[in-house]
């Protein structure tokens, strides 16, 4: 069913403030989206990314990295500075037609296990 098909469509067995709450829903999609976005731009079948894979996975790198789940101002810049040296000898690696060789042994190391309060006081029971 395409969206032409969807707004003129009556949904049945919907309540009048579900129909009310539908088309306002409708209204907003053909506003904010359809207006705004094309519905090809909204496929990525033949994109080139088609994912945001590299973002979630430097994200989870930094968060491995700073240890902590609200890092100090400074030492999350140490952090993110660390990296961009890091990517950029990479970088400068793959432009000389070398390959990259990182040490996944030491990559991911153990992070301390914190226990709470709550937990070490429930075990003991």
């Amino acid at each position: 069913m395409t969206w032409n098909e969807l707004k003129r469509q009556q949904v049945p067995g919907l309540t009048p403030d579900d129909r009310k709450n539908f088309t306002e829903y409708k209204k907003y999609v053909t506003n904010q989206w359809i207006r705004t976005i094309r519905p090809a731009e909204l496929n990525v079948a033949f994109c080139q990314r088609r994912t945001n894979n590299d973002c979630k996975n430097f994200n989870r790198l930094l968060n491995q990295r700073t240890r902590v789940a609200h890092p100090a101002c400074i030492s999350y810049a140490k952090v993110v500075a660390d990296q961009l040296t890091k990517a950029a000898t990479e970088i400068t690696t793959l432009a000389q037609g070398n390959p990259v060789r990182r040490d996944y042994k030491n990559m991911f190391q153990e992070k301390e296990v914190k226990v709470s309060w709550w937990q070490r006081h429930i075990s003991a029971y």
